[in-house]
Formats: structure tokens, C-alpha cells, sequence
């Protein structure tokens, strides 16, 4: 049987089966073929939260073709090209609109709130101007919330930010992480070239499907959806690029804080990345290298896939004249250590806030030694909207008494959000806003 058009839904159909169902190969994944050492060695295969039922549900609400659903096997996707299915998901909005829901959600929910955080916060500080007696050109009609009072903004805003958690991504089971991150899960299980061609692919189709999100039913509860039908259509792009960033920032970290530093490295030796820009390129592979000479240390591997000699994240940090102060920014400290201090100037550098915009998505991930010890592994956290991941796990509520260790403590929380201006700013309150 051959399909041409597959619904992200029907691709995690694979993942979905029982294990009395159809054998399914351990190199198989919705993303397509992968299997890091390119055999077809058959082992076990964890569950997804996605059943057969699920799918059954969506085919009789017609979001599905129920035929598909009881035809399509795994071999389908096996045998395909690897940038078959994926590709024709994203080729269509509601293809996209189907990755962003089942596989996206926590980085969808993210980027949404980031931009609904900033444009309140925009129209409070035209609200101060005004108050002030010096009100802009056509400021009220440039108002993200025209028909709101200040005093609701301030609380609304309020609200966001009590709500942002960190998790600590080390401290997930594979089910865990599997169910919270779905793409990145799969994403890990590729081979290098595949990370990057899957991902490149993916942030093609959200930027060029960029109100795919205006459809989004996923809900915190209810806020997503309020949030992206009410976005200018100017904005939506924003929120896409976001997506594509945090997906990135969270896939290498996680690498890195995994050990995968040989998979660090072959990705900076990809060409594929020019794809994206030269700015951004350099961007990445500095990102690679900074993460390489701080979590491998001075142990880089002696290979020359760079042709760069013994020790090729040294080699790329080298030439990019604002390493040093991007790894002072990141608290990269043995990063820092390794870099010839010549490296890098301030003088018409970027900012820290900069820094972190380009690095971490906006501190969206969060990596660092515990106890600030560097002979502790290190750990990952990951920012979440807390009601709605702990919609999606349950079992990792940060009310419950036995996952206190699956956060970073409030007080942590809201040191990392001021780095990025993520926290109201001192002179907001009920008096300067009514």
C-alpha cells in the first residue's frame, strides 16, 4: 500500500501499537528510518501515550482517515525515504498544525506565552508613556490589547510568570521525556545528518505555514488557543521561529549534557547548516563548540572531520570574535578557560541578553554544575509552562511531595527569568498602571 499524504497523528500510529500488534523494527520512528549505527537489528520499542484508540477517536471526528488507520503499517514508513513522511506533513497547515499539537506541545505553549508576555508588557509601557503626558504616534492603535484595563494586563502578566517552571530534563525517565518532548525524544534517535536534514525540514514548514498555529486546540487551560487567535498576523511568524529555536537549543543541550559530544561534532562539520544563513550558521556551530569545551572539557576528541587538527571546538570558537563573552554569557566557565583571552572584545559585541536570545531560545533551556561543582555532571532544565506539562504528565506535578527534585526552586526560577527581562519590571504596579 502506498499513502501519499500521512497525518503526524497516523505517524505516531507506530509508535502507538501494543506490543501484541505488528512487529515494529528498533530503528523506526515517526521521523522515518533511523538507527544511529544503520542496522535493522530488531529489539524492543517503549510505548507512546498515543494508542490505536486515540486514533479511532480522531478518525470518527473526522480529523482522520479511518481506512488509513487500519491499514497503515510500519513497513510503510520503513521502507520509505527518510524525508518522505516528514515532508509531506509539512506541506500542508494542517500538517504543520499536526506536528505542532502532538509533537511540539510544550515548545508551542512556550513560544506562545513569550510572545503574549511581551506584547502586554509593550502596551503597559505605552500605558506609562501616556500617563506621563507624552503619548506616541497612533499608540493606541498599535495596542496588542486595546480593550483591556492596565490593571488586568498587570495581573495577567503576573499570572504568566508565576507560572513558568524549569525541569530538570536529567531527572526524566525515557517514558518521561519521551511524552513531555516527543520530537526531541525521536530527533535523538537519528543519526547526525538526519537530526539536521529532519530539522531544517521542520523549521522550513513552520515558517512557511506560519497561522497553522491559529488552529491550535492545545490548551493550559484554554489560554493557547485565546493566545494565538488573537496574535497579529504579523507575530505569527515570531512565534514559529521561537518553535524551530527551542527545538534546536533543547536537542543540543540535551546532547551535551548526555555525553554525545562525538555527535556534537559531527554536527558542526555539516554543510547543511549554511542552509540557514551565514549568521546563523556560525551561530550554531559556535553554540556546539562552546557546549563541547564546557561539558567535555579539555578532552576534545583528535579528530579532523574540520580539518581544524586536535581539537576542532577550539578551532571554531577561535574565529568567532565574541566567543569568550558568548561563553561568559551562557556561565560557560570552563569554556571560558579554554579560550585565548584575544578571542573576544566587548567593544560592539553583543549583550547578554543578546547572548542568551541566540543561545538558549531566551533561557528557554537552562544548563549548569550543581552547587556550582564541575566535577558533577551537568544538568539541563527546561522552562514549561507549569499547569500545562503537568496536564501532559500528571505523575510530575511540583505539588507533589516526591518530584520536588524534577524542578528548579522558585527562587532559581526567577533569577533565570530576569536574565531575559522575563519578570515585571520594577516600576510596574497598581498605581503606575491605573
Amino acid at each position: 500500500m502506498k499513502v501519499s499524504v500521512v497525518s503526524l497523528s497516523l505517524l505516531a500510529l507506530v509508535l502507538g501499537h501494543s506490543t501484541s500488534a505488528r512487529p515494529r523494527p528498533a530503528d523506526f520512528s515517526p521521523l522515518g528510518p533511523t538507527g544511529k549505527n544503520g542496522d535493522n537489528t530488531v529489539t524492543a520499542v517503549e510505548e507512546s501515550a498515543i494508542s490505536v484508540g486515540d486514533l479511532r477517536e480522531q478518525a470518527v471526528e473526522g480529523q482522520l482517515d479511518e481506512n488509513l488507520v487500519d491499514n497503515i503499517t510500519s513497513t510503510d514508513f520503513r521502507t520509505a525515504d527518510f524525508n518522505g513522511p516528514i515532508n509531506q506533513l509539512l506541506q500542508s497547515e494542517q500538517g504543520v498544525l499536526d506536528l505542532l499539537q502532538n509533537y511540539l506541545p510544550v515548545e508551542l505553549e512556550s513560544a506562545l506565552l513569550r510572545v503574549d508576555w511581551g506584547l502586554t508588557k509593550e502596551d503597559l509601557e505605552d500605558n506609562r508613556v501616556v500617563h506621563r503626558g507624552f503619548p506616541r504616534p497612533n499608540n493606541a492603535s498599535r495596542r496588542y490589547l486595546p480593550n483591556v484595563a492596565p490593571l488586568a494586563k498587570l495581573e495577567k502578566l503576573s499570572t504568566i510568570q508565576s507560572q513558568w517552571g524549569y525541569l530538570h530534563y536529567n531527572q526524566l525517565t525515557a517514558a518521561q521525556r519521551q511524552a513531555a518532548l516527543p520530537l526531541v525524544y525521536q530527533m535523538r534517535q537519528l543519526t547526525p545528518d538526519q537530526m539536521v536534514q529532519t530539522y531544517l525540514a521542520i523549521r522550513k514548514g513552520l515558517m512557511t505555514y506560519p497561522e497553522a498555529i491559529s488552529g491550535s486546540t492545545i490548551t493550559s487551560p484554554g489560554a493557547t488557543l485565546t493566545i494565538a487567535k488573537g496574535l497579529p498576523t504579523g507575530r505569527l511568524a515570531d512565534v514559529q521561529i521561537m518553535i524551530a529555536d527551542e527545538l534546536l537549543v533543547t536537542l543540543l543541550f540535551s546532547l551535551a549534557v548526555d555525553g554525545e559530544f562525538e555527535t556534537l561534532e559531527e554536527l558542526a562539520a555539516l554543510p547543511e547548516w549554511e542552509s540557514l544563513g551565514s549568521i546563523p550558521a556560525n551561530d550554531t556551530r559556535l553554540l556546539l563548540a562552546l557546549l563541547d569545551l564546557e561539558y567535555r572539557g579539555d578532552n576534545s576528541s583528535s579528530s579532523d572531520h574540520l580539518g581544524s587538527g586536535d581539537n576542532w571546538a577550539i578551532a571554531i570558537a577561535s574565529k568567532e570574535r565574541f566567543a569568550r563573552n558568548a561563553a561568559q554569557s551562557l556561565g560557560f566557565n570552563r569554556a571560558v578557560a579554554q579560550l585565548p583571552t584575544g578571542s573576544s572584545s566587548s567593544f560592539m559585541g553583543y549583550t547578554k541578553e543578546q547572548d542568551l536570545l541566540r543561545f538558549t531560545a531566551n533561557k528557554y533551556v537552562h544548563s549548569y554544575y550543581p552547587a556550582n561543582d564541575d566535577s558533577l555532571l551537568p544538568v539541563l532544565a527546561i522552562r514549561v509552562h507549569t499547569p500545562t506539562f503537568t496536564k501532559m504528565l500528571p505523575e510530575a506535578a511540583p505539588q507533589k511531595s516526591n518530584t520536588s527534585t524534577l524542578w528548579l526552586d522558585q527562587d532559581t526560577v526567577t533569577e533565570v527569568l530576569k536574565s531575559v527581562n522575563m519578570v515585571i519590571p520594577y516600576w510596574v504596579n497598581k498605581h503606575s498602571v491605573n
